[in-house]
């Protein structure tokens, strides 16, 4: 299975996941071979990148597509959870305990799988499957981290719940970026994480360290971030963990910010280590999270095209790679199988759709 822009479709892939529209109605089902005639359908409605099966993803590592996992273990309960609560006032939000143990659970049982951000999400579903995706890298960042117990818990209930303040803003579209927005449209981004820290204060069942980390996951290290502009001796593990895996997702998905793929996003992570972000969590957040997610078209540095297979634990640079076509553009007549975490020569350049 791979990730392909509808834009590219050539025509007779098999869907390998099923399409929704910004309502959750099924728009094609898993096992439709897909024409070219849906292209111009399909990005009406709002769908940029579906999921096939065809030849290129034959050996593709499917079990490190945790996201996608996590997401449709656990959205269902956390929309309705919320959408409940802001509707009739009536506090279910203990009920997203269970959510987040799923998150923990899910995480502990794969100890040396990267995490992989799948790339594809529809506009209806951008607070919920964020905060769920948030929430897994937080709890990966944090087992790998070291933390245990009562931390690791107050970290998936504080990921899960990080952005909760939109869910009552009038802006909640993640496909704004912060040039579009107003000056009260701006205003009102920013208040996110107060409004979230509002809802949950006296939330008895909710620990103190998660609401801290609704408040202050937009803190930085240079005292850049908001809304109190803590220095970094006043920013909990919990804070700065939330922190780098709500800016990684972000980036990737344009949420009120510049869109970027996946491979540049990692890059911006890495570069803000020690200085707005926390240089160990970041380090450990190289280690966990794939640069180039399985499924992914890639060139090298040779020129040649390939599909990522599958990762090297800690080495998200470096992927295992099929090699599909030579410099030239030529197909080989027999794929070739690159371990770049053996074969230092070969660099990847570029990710393509």
């Amino acid at each position: 299975m791979r990730r392909i822009s509808v834009e590219n479709i050539k025509g007779k892939e098999i869907l390998a996941r099923d399409v929704y529209d910004d309502m959750g109605t099924i728009l094609m089902v898993a096992g439709t071979k897909i024409k070219k005639k849906y292209i111009q359908r399909l990005l009406a409605l709002g769908v940029k990148n579906i999921y096939v099966e065809d030849e290129l993803a034959i050996g593709v590592y499917e079990e490190g597509d945790m996201e996608n996992q996590i997401k449709e273990q656990c959205q269902e309960i956390m929309q309705d959870v919320l959408e409940h609560y802001l509707t009739t006032g009536y506090n279910e939000l203990d009920r997203l305990q269970r959510v987040s143990q799923e998150v923990i659970l899910n995480v502990m049982e794969k100890p040396q799988v990267m995490y992989n951000i799948a790339g594809v999400r529809r506009k209806s579903e951008s607070m919920y499957s964020h905060s769920l995706s948030v929430c897994a890298m937080s709890v990966m960042l944090a087992l790998r981290y070291g933390l245990s117990g009562k931390k690791l818990e107050n970290i998936a209930m504080g990921s899960l719940l990080h952005d909760v303040g939109f869910s009552v803003l009038s802006i909640h579209n993640g496909d704004f970026s912060y040039n579009m927005l107003s000056n009260k449209e701006l205003h009102d981004v920013k208040m996110h994480v107060i409004t979230g820290f509002e809802l949950v204060e006296k939330e008895t069942w909710l620990s103190k360290e998660a609401k801290e980390i609704i408040l202050s996951h937009h803190e930085r290290l240079d005292q850049s971030g908001y809304p109190r502009r803590l220095s970094s001796k006043k920013q909990g593990i919990g804070v700065r963990i939330v922190a780098v895996c709500d800016e990684f997702d972000r980036m990737v998905y344009g949420y009120f910010t510049k869109q970027f793929k996946v491979p540049e996003a990692f890059e911006r992570i890495m570069s803000q280590g020690g200085k707005t972000l926390d240089e160990k969590v970041v380090k450990t957040f190289y280690e966990s999270v794939a640069a180039y997610p399985n499924g992914s078209i890639v060139v090298t540095n040779t020129g040649e095209m390939g599909i990522v297979l599958r990762q090297n634990y800690k080495l998200p640079m470096h992927p295992v790679i099929r090699l599909l076509r030579d410099a030239h553009g030529k197909k080989y007549k027999n794929w070739v199988e690159k371990d770049m975490s053996k074969d230092v020569s070969i660099l990847i350049n570029d990710i393509i759709d």
